[in-house]
Protein backbone atom coordinates (compact mmCIF):
# COMPACT_ATOMS: atom_id res chain seq x y z
CA UNK A 1 0.00 0.00 0.00
CA UNK A 2 1.53 3.47 -1.15
CA UNK A 3 0.56 6.67 1.14
CA UNK A 4 -1.68 9.36 -0.12
CA UNK A 5 -0.88 12.22 2.35
CA UNK A 6 -2.53 14.74 0.71
CA UNK A 7 -5.92 13.31 0.92
CA UNK A 8 -6.39 13.61 4.76
CA UNK A 9 -7.70 16.55 4.87
CA UNK A 10 -10.00 15.98 2.09
CA UNK A 11 -13.54 14.81 4.33
CA UNK A 12 -13.05 18.29 6.65
CA UNK A 13 -12.86 20.65 3.41
CA UNK A 14 -15.99 18.68 1.68
CA UNK A 15 -17.75 19.26 5.06
CA UNK A 16 -16.40 23.15 5.00
CA UNK A 17 -17.88 23.73 1.78
CA UNK A 18 -21.20 23.00 3.04
CA UNK A 19 -21.03 24.54 6.49
CA UNK A 20 -22.09 28.12 6.84
CA UNK A 21 -21.52 28.73 10.91
CA UNK A 22 -18.74 31.38 10.86
CA UNK A 23 -17.58 29.61 14.22
CA UNK A 24 -17.68 26.00 12.77
CA UNK A 25 -15.70 27.28 9.22
CA UNK A 26 -13.02 28.61 11.33
CA UNK A 27 -12.69 25.35 13.46
CA UNK A 28 -12.41 23.07 10.11
CA UNK A 29 -10.20 26.01 8.45
CA UNK A 30 -7.84 25.51 11.41
CA UNK A 31 -7.93 21.81 11.83
CA UNK A 32 -7.21 21.31 7.86
CA UNK A 33 -4.37 24.05 8.26
CA UNK A 34 -3.15 21.68 11.22
CA UNK A 35 -2.77 18.73 9.60
CA UNK A 36 -1.46 20.12 6.85
CA UNK A 37 1.40 21.60 8.61
CA UNK A 38 1.87 18.69 10.26
CA UNK A 39 2.04 16.63 6.96
CA UNK A 40 4.21 18.91 5.54
CA UNK A 41 6.78 19.02 9.10
CA UNK A 42 6.08 22.99 9.09
CA UNK A 43 6.34 22.52 12.72
CA UNK A 44 6.52 26.50 13.27
CA UNK A 45 3.25 27.30 11.02
CA UNK A 46 1.57 24.39 12.70
CA UNK A 47 2.12 26.27 16.36
CA UNK A 48 0.99 29.06 15.17
CA UNK A 49 -2.65 27.12 15.48
CA UNK A 50 -2.18 26.61 19.30
CA UNK A 51 -3.06 28.51 21.78
CA UNK A 52 -1.05 30.28 24.26
CA UNK A 53 -1.33 27.28 27.05
CA UNK A 54 -2.01 24.30 24.86
CA UNK A 55 -2.89 20.97 27.16
CA UNK A 56 -2.48 17.34 25.14
CA UNK A 57 -3.77 14.17 26.52
CA UNK A 58 -2.63 10.96 24.76
CA UNK A 59 -3.93 8.10 25.42
CA UNK A 60 -2.29 4.96 23.63
CA UNK A 61 0.70 4.23 20.48
CA UNK A 62 3.65 5.06 21.29
CA UNK A 63 3.07 7.50 24.32
CA UNK A 64 0.71 4.76 26.69
CA UNK A 65 -1.05 7.92 28.61
CA UNK A 66 0.93 11.18 28.18
CA UNK A 67 -0.07 14.72 29.26
CA UNK A 68 1.53 17.72 27.53
CA UNK A 69 1.58 21.13 29.54
CA UNK A 70 2.21 24.36 27.40
CA UNK A 71 3.72 24.81 23.70
CA UNK A 72 7.02 23.96 24.56
CA UNK A 73 6.16 20.46 25.15
CA UNK A 74 3.75 20.02 22.40
CA UNK A 75 6.37 21.17 19.74
CA UNK A 76 8.69 18.87 21.22
CA UNK A 77 5.88 15.86 20.59
CA UNK A 78 5.88 17.26 16.83
CA UNK A 79 9.27 17.51 16.09
CA UNK A 80 9.40 14.05 17.41
CA UNK A 81 7.43 12.77 14.59
CA UNK A 82 9.44 14.57 12.09
CA UNK A 83 12.62 13.11 13.80
CA UNK A 84 10.97 9.41 13.28
CA UNK A 85 10.23 9.96 9.19
CA UNK A 86 7.09 9.34 9.93
CA UNK A 87 4.35 9.62 7.16
CA UNK A 88 0.85 9.77 7.77
CA UNK A 89 -2.48 9.18 5.30
CA UNK A 90 -5.87 9.44 7.52
CA UNK A 91 -8.75 8.43 6.84
CA UNK A 92 -11.49 10.17 8.63
CA UNK A 93 -14.71 8.05 8.99
CA UNK A 94 -16.91 10.52 11.08
CA UNK A 95 -17.12 13.93 12.05
CA UNK A 96 -18.87 16.27 14.65
CA UNK A 97 -18.31 19.88 14.99
CA UNK A 98 -19.60 21.91 17.80
CA UNK A 99 -18.80 25.38 19.22
CA UNK A 100 -16.39 23.87 21.44
CA UNK A 101 -14.43 22.41 18.68
CA UNK A 102 -14.31 19.13 16.57
CA UNK A 103 -14.17 15.34 17.23
CA UNK A 104 -13.51 12.57 14.61
CA UNK A 105 -13.10 8.98 14.31
CA UNK A 106 -9.99 8.07 11.79
CA UNK A 107 -8.39 5.34 10.41
CA UNK A 108 -4.31 6.68 10.75
CA UNK A 109 -1.74 4.84 8.55
CA UNK A 110 1.82 5.11 9.50
CA UNK A 111 4.95 4.92 7.05
CA UNK A 112 7.55 3.96 9.81
CA UNK A 113 11.37 3.01 9.40
CA UNK A 114 12.18 -0.22 11.57
CA UNK A 115 14.53 1.48 14.08
CA UNK A 116 11.96 3.68 14.68
CA UNK A 117 9.62 1.51 15.19
CA UNK A 118 11.93 -0.78 17.36
CA UNK A 119 12.87 2.25 19.73
CA UNK A 120 9.03 2.28 20.57
CA UNK A 121 8.93 -1.31 21.02
CA UNK A 122 6.58 -3.91 20.92
CA UNK A 123 4.05 -2.95 24.29
CA UNK A 124 3.58 0.33 21.71
CA UNK A 125 2.91 -1.39 18.28
CA UNK A 126 2.58 -5.51 17.89
CA UNK A 127 4.65 -6.30 15.69
CA UNK A 128 5.10 -10.36 17.35
CA UNK A 129 3.46 -11.72 14.59
CA UNK A 130 6.45 -10.45 12.06
CA UNK A 131 9.45 -12.43 13.23
CA UNK A 132 11.67 -9.52 13.80
CA UNK A 133 12.29 -5.71 12.81
CA UNK A 134 14.66 -4.86 10.33
CA UNK A 135 16.07 -1.24 11.12
CA UNK A 136 16.28 -0.94 7.70
CA UNK A 137 13.02 -1.42 6.08
CA UNK A 138 9.67 0.56 6.41
CA UNK A 139 6.43 -0.83 8.49
CA UNK A 140 2.67 0.45 7.79
CA UNK A 141 1.51 0.63 11.21
CA UNK A 142 -2.51 1.39 10.65
CA UNK A 143 -4.30 2.40 13.88
CA UNK A 144 -8.01 3.39 15.10
CA UNK A 145 -8.07 6.59 16.80
CA UNK A 146 -10.66 9.02 17.71
CA UNK A 147 -10.07 12.85 19.28
CA UNK A 148 -11.53 15.85 20.14
CA UNK A 149 -9.86 18.94 19.14
CA UNK A 150 -10.70 21.95 21.49
CA UNK A 151 -10.64 25.49 20.20
CA UNK A 152 -11.61 29.03 21.99
CA UNK A 153 -10.81 32.54 21.19
CA UNK A 154 -8.35 34.46 22.05
CA UNK A 155 -8.36 38.55 21.74
CA UNK A 156 -10.41 37.40 18.94
CA UNK A 157 -8.10 34.94 17.05
CA UNK A 158 -9.59 31.65 17.29
CA UNK A 159 -6.87 28.51 18.22
CA UNK A 160 -6.53 24.70 19.15
CA UNK A 161 -6.54 24.59 23.05
CA UNK A 162 -6.08 21.18 23.14
CA UNK A 163 -6.32 17.38 21.71
CA UNK A 164 -7.92 14.14 23.60
CA UNK A 165 -6.53 11.16 21.49
CA UNK A 166 -7.05 7.42 21.46
CA UNK A 167 -5.07 5.30 19.61
CA UNK A 168 -6.04 1.58 19.99
CA UNK A 169 -3.54 -1.19 17.81
CA UNK A 170 -5.39 -4.33 17.09
CA UNK A 171 -3.15 -6.98 16.42
CA UNK A 172 -1.50 -7.09 12.91
CA UNK A 173 -1.77 -3.76 12.36
CA UNK A 174 1.66 -3.34 11.61
CA UNK A 175 2.92 -4.42 8.35
CA UNK A 176 6.33 -5.13 6.25
CA UNK A 177 6.38 -2.44 3.28
CA UNK A 178 7.19 -2.93 0.05
CA UNK A 179 10.15 -0.82 -0.62
CA UNK A 180 8.82 -0.08 -4.02
CA UNK A 181 5.31 1.65 -1.96
CA UNK A 182 7.77 3.45 0.26
CA UNK A 183 7.81 7.38 0.05
CA UNK A 184 10.30 9.71 0.71
CA UNK A 185 9.72 13.02 2.85
CA UNK A 186 9.95 14.95 -0.68
CA UNK A 187 7.51 12.28 -2.04
CA UNK A 188 5.15 13.14 0.67
CA UNK A 189 5.42 17.00 0.63
CA UNK A 190 5.01 16.17 -3.48
CA UNK A 191 1.40 14.47 -2.72
CA UNK A 192 0.30 17.27 -0.06
CA UNK A 193 1.26 19.80 -2.86
CA UNK A 194 -0.44 18.27 -5.49
CA UNK A 195 -3.87 17.87 -3.51
CA UNK A 196 -3.16 21.53 -2.42
CA UNK A 197 -2.99 22.55 -6.71
CA UNK A 198 -6.30 20.43 -7.65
Amino acid sequence: MRLQPGISTRPYEELLAETTDPLHRRILELTILHFRYEGLCQIDDLMATVAPNPRYVLHGGPWGYLVLEGREAVAEMYDGLTTAASIIESETRHIALADWGISFHTLVKHQIPGRHLLEWGPQDYDHSHLGGIDDDAHYLVQIDSSALFTYDSFDGEVLLTGEIVWWHNPPGSVTLMDPADVLSAQDARSDWMAHLSA
